[in-house]
């Protein structure tokens, strides 16, 4: 079981960086560690070790799909010059 959870905690860090930038890898890090926490304490008595396995598999996959929700998504951050195109017509 050790031996999933390092290898899904290679692949977080791996697919963020390859997905975003460090600082994002290391979220997405921080993430998983949380939801495969959550599914070893919640899943694994219940289920034993597959379903540890399948909740891992869970958090990993929403542990690099956070960044697509609107809260924590890109905020326009207009500057200079650019503002005026961006912003609508009748805005004063």
């Amino acid at each position: 079981m050790r031996q999933v959870g390092c290898l899904f905690f290679a692949l977080t860090f791996l697919a963020g960086t390859t997905i975003g930038t460090i600082e994002m890898a290391l979220i997405n890090v921080v993430v998983f560690l949380v939801l495969a926490l959550g599914a070893a304490r919640f899943i694994g008595p219940r289920f034993g070790n597959g379903g540890v396995v399948y909740g891992m598999v869970g958090a990993f996959f929403a542990s690099f799909l956070w960044p697509l929700l609107p809260v924590f998504g890109p905020t326009q951050n207009c500057e200079g010059d650019n503002c005026a195109e961006q912003l609508p017509e009748d805005t004063p």
